[in-house]
């Protein structure tokens, strides 16, 4: 009786290391996946930019065939002398993609143009405040757009401020920094239509000087 009772306790101690090892493999796999999904979130949030492109899939400083080639098989929609712009669509906005090159540095600005309706103010206003919203979620930490009025005529009834921009009247500009990048989104108007655009521009020692101020 007592080898027997000896027996049946062995027996019971090797089951429960047998469940205590088969646990500990079950919790090192479940924490290695969950590193791997942290790994994931924080690619997808952009909390890895030594491995993340500077706009899209290009880089600050590529050469315009460089941008070209990552367009394989797509035609440009425009193409000039240091510009190069692709039709696409963005948040469900019809767009133009567009690269701006320095002669010598190479890619310095890159952004979206989006498509705009002088007959349609109200869906322009609409339009910026859509993307712009996505782009908070993007960016939680960066402020609200700034408005800006140049003339105060509209600026008390809001149903109008889709018209107070077109003529000229009220800006709107959004702008956030990032480490070797400035992203700027605005709606302005040049008295005839609308100028929506999404603009990234490198910030990093060397870059060619910004577009933006000559606007």
């Amino acid at each position: 009786m007592k080898y027997t009772a000896h027996t049946r306790s062995g027996s019971i101690q090797c089951e429960m290391h047998q469940v205590e090892r088969r646990r500990f493999r079950s919790l090192r796999r479940t924490r290695s996946c969950a590193c791997v999904l942290a790994v994931a979130v924080l690619w997808l949030l952009g909390a890895l930019p030594s491995f993340a492109a500077d706009f899209r899939d290009a880089d600050w400083g590529m050469t315009m065939n460089e941008v070209v080639a990552l367009h394989a098989g797509e035609l440009p929609a425009d193409r000039g002398i240091g510009y190069l712009a692709y039709d696409a669509r963005l948040a469900n906005l019809e767009v133009k993609v567009f690269y701006r090159f320095d002669p010598d540095r190479g890619l310095f600005q890159a952004g979206y143009d989006v498509a705009t309706d002088a007959d349609r103010g109200p869906q322009a206003l609409a339009d910026y405040r859509a993307l712009n919203a996505l782009l908070q979620q993007r960016y939680p930490q960066a402020q609200p757009p700034q408005q800006t009025w140049r003339n105060r005529l509209y600026a008390q009834d809001e149903a109008q401020w889709a018209r107070a921009v077109r003529v000229g009247h009220l800006k709107i500009d959004w702008q956030h920094g990032l480490p070797r990048t400035q992203v700027r989104h605005f709606l302005h108007g040049d008295r005839r239509t609308y100028i929506h655009q999404l603009e990234y521009t490198a910030e990093f020692e060397g870059a060619a000087s910004s577009v933006l101020d000559q606007l």
